[in-house]
């Protein structure tokens, strides 16, 4: 008896032993308590760590989505709630839809995807009076790294009765292509007009109209910048890509040309010819448009209207079996039109 009770305590011990060569031997491997992408080695392999305090491995960062911070000088924050108070605006979002932010690239183009407001900050920082935001946007490609330097675009508040112009010092005119040109003129006369004085044009003789005509001569549309060509233009070239979307039915990009097929049209569409570095015609003569490669899976179109102010911007983001359409247009009557959709099926 007293043998067994020595053999069942060896066989214990021996246990015990295992157990801490395994406990030990997880030590020799490092899991990371998140899935992410890991950075560059901060330590050097057979380095002492641990030694008295942690040791920093490496960095595992979570990249989607990724979240964007940015400042608004109290002065912006007071005149937008004066404005929503006063009713000249209304705030944009809500609780169940937060307020849109879109990214500008450091190159100037647009991020495809659009991200939503997270939180503004209630502390202002004494030292530069601005208020912290954070905005969190998709980032399923890994396109945005982190300390990436970018832009944001967020829409704080709307007003439901103005046209929206571009950023651009410009003469604005308004054309007979327009659906209601009456409301245009009733903003332009008791906003626009009012705003430019009482000061006539100067006569043509004037060397100020001279320097405004060549002012005008001189102007250029810039083009896309980004490249003329990319891998993925060969790989998706031909493909029909469908969306289960109100609008649009299917898309499909072919070598300087993006074809859009709206619902109701059984998968036909106008040819969107296009050139890069330069503007092309469309074979009906009503569209110029140029486009480029932003980065390897992103092409960026821009189509303007011959003799309007309207233009519309398309962008769109490939991934391995799927593409994201986004398309703005930079003039409108109220709320600028954005869509916004991912294809469900290739063929």
């Amino acid at each position: 008896m007293a043998a067994q009770k020595t053999a069942e305590a060896d066989v214990a011990a021996a246990k015990a032993t295992v157990r801490s060569g395994q406990i030990n031997l997880g030590y020799a491997s490092v899991t990371a308590p998140i899935s992410g992408r890991i950075g560059r080695a901060l330590v050097t392999e057979g380095a002492l760590v641990g030694q008295g305090e942690a040791t920093q491995l490496a960095v595992v960062q979570q990249i989607n989505p990724m979240y964007v911070n940015f400042t608004q000088s109290t002065t912006d924050v007071l005149a937008l709630r004066r404005a929503v108070e006063s009713g000249k605006f209304r705030r944009a979002g809500n609780a169940a839809n937060a307020a849109s932010v879109r990214i500008v690239l450091e190159d100037g183009s647009a991020y495809a995807q659009p991200g939503k407001l997270l939180f503004s900050d209630l502390t202002v920082d004494p030292t530069s009076g601005q208020i912290t935001l954070r905005a969190e946007v998709p980032n399923p490609n890994g396109f945005l790294l982190p300390g990436m330097y970018v832009r944001v675009r967020i829409e704080q508040a709307e007003t439901p009765s103005g046209i929206v112009l571009p950023q651009q010092d410009a003469v604005v005119v308004l054309t007979s292509a327009l659906p209601v040109a009456q409301l245009a003129l009733d903003l332009v006369w008791e906003h626009l007009l009012p705003a430019f004085g009482d000061a006539p044009l100067p006569p043509a003789e004037d060397p100020l109209a001279s320097s405004l005509g060549d002012a005008l001569a001189a102007l250029t549309l810039p083009t896309i910048a980004g490249a003329a060509i990319s891998p993925t233009a060969d790989r998706v070239a031909g493909i029909r890509f469908s969306f289960d979307d109100p609008k649009f039915s299917s898309v499909t990009l072919e070598t300087g040309a993006l074809t859009i097929a709206r619902q109701g049209s059984e998968g036909r569409g106008t040819p969107l010819a296009f050139g890069h570095g330069e503007w092309v015609e469309s074979a009906d003569a009503r569209v110029w448009a140029s486009g480029a490669w932003v980065s390897p899976n992103s092409l960026v179109i821009r189509a303007h209207n011959i003799g309007t102010p309207f233009s519309r911007t398309y962008t769109l983001a490939f991934t391995t079996d799927a593409v994201t359409l986004d398309i703005i247009q930079n003039v409108a009557f109220g709320d600028l039109p954005h869509t916004h959709a991912t294809s469900v099926s290739r063929g």
